[in-house]
């Protein structure tokens, strides 16, 4: 084992309300939201910081010699907590998920700890840890009577070094056990999360061609939804699919990547699009294009009627010049066949007046 000493930056950003998030909820798809939030501060780092660990929840940060510019400090923290938002909400929206964890994302928030001093470098096995008397307080440092869920807390050491002005930071202190008193300067960041707007949905391009069945089902909307959100399930009701392969530790999200077993073929598919509102609902997947297929989707669409709902299932796809023309006289009719039986299976699952 060498061990290398240096002075520099120690930078913890930690994902607030995490223990409440993992405690009461369900373990994997928690889990999964964080993992997912982690690598989004992971790709934001934008001052050249090393990776010392991950700590369930936080990312433990370090950068050896000269600190870095205010302007670029600053900039690193308002990158990370607009991404963290923009990533927040956009989970909210494209998740459909009932547990408690995904229902509790919007709850979640970012602050950032950071000092300025000496550190050890253990570098054993080519795996590097960094310890020291100024580590142990940059974590301490978490651990505050801060009235906030959103802040960046610097110490006065660190703050020096980034000659910060005065009043750009409210201060604060903290008496720790043996560290004894730290000054320190804080930034509230819970405003930003009103000011991100929610990203836009991933463009839908228009389909070229669609083969397309609805039925009218006097079903209630939750039950039709449950029914489609159950893509293990798909091969009990759907003609033609013999299975369906997914992560079942993941919650149902766009971007969400399975496998069909469809009419004796295994078809990689990722979910385009889900959207909800009080009166309809659509899932979209993204399938692998047979030949002479350019692009080839699924869409489930529900929308609700005074009766009960419209189930409607699409084909959407864009052809091959000339030999795509072949594809619609060719497999057209069966692929039709296959969404009127979907269609039909439906219609014994929910009898009633408006079949």
């Amino acid at each position: 084992m060498s061990t290398e000493y240096h002075h520099g930056l120690l930078l913890l950003p930690d994902i607030s309300g995490f223990t409440e998030f993992v405690s009461a909820v369900e373990i994997s798809h928690s889990q999964h939201v964080i993992n997912n939030l982690l690598e989004l501060l992971l790709s934001h780092n934008q001052l050249a910081l090393e990776l010392s660990e991950i700590e369930g929840d936080a990312l433990f940060f370090y950068r050896r010699g000269d600190p870095p510019a205010l302007a670029e400090f600053n900039g690193q923290i308002d990158v990370w907590i607009n991404a963290f938002h923009a990533r927040l909400k956009r989970l909210q929206r494209d998740t459909y998920c009932k547990c408690g964890a995904c229902q509790s994302i919007g709850n979640l928030g970012l602050k950032v700890v950071g000092h300025w001093g000496e550190f050890a470098l253990n570098v054993l096995h080519n795996k590097s840890q960094v310890v020291g008397r100024d580590v142990i307080l940059v974590h301490r440092m978490l651990k505050n009577s801060l009235p906030l869920r959103e802040y960046a807390l610097l110490s006065h050491a660190l703050l020096e070094r980034l000659a910060a002005e005065p009043g750009g930071f409210a201060a604060h202190r903290e008496a720790y056990e043996v560290l004894g008193e730290v000054g320190m300067g804080y930034v509230d960041l819970s405003h930003v999360r009103a000011q991100v707007p929610v990203p836009p949905h991933e463009p839908q391009p228009a389909p070229e061609a669609s083969i397309a069945v609805e039925v009218a089902l006097p079903a209630r909307m939750e039950d039709l939804v449950a029914l489609i959100t159950d893509l293990a399930g798909w091969p009990t009701w759907i003609a033609g699919l013999e299975s369906v392969t997914l992560d079942r530790t993941a919650p149902l999200h766009a971007g969400l990547r399975h496998d069909y077993a469809v009419l004796d073929r295994e078809r990689e598919v990722r979910i385009a699009q889900i959207r909800e509102s009080a009166d309809a609902f659509v899932l979209c997947d993204e399938i692998q294009p047979p030949f002479p297929l350019k692009r080839l989707r699924w869409q489930h669409q529900v929308t609700a009627t005074p009766e009960g709902v419209i189930y409607r299932t699409a084909l959407l796809y864009d052809r091959q010049p000339w030999l795509g023309r072949l594809f619609d006289l060719l497999a057209g009719r069966k692929l039709r066949a296959l969404l009127a039986a979907t269609a039909e299976n439906l219609r014994r699952r929910f009898p009633g007046p408006a079949a």
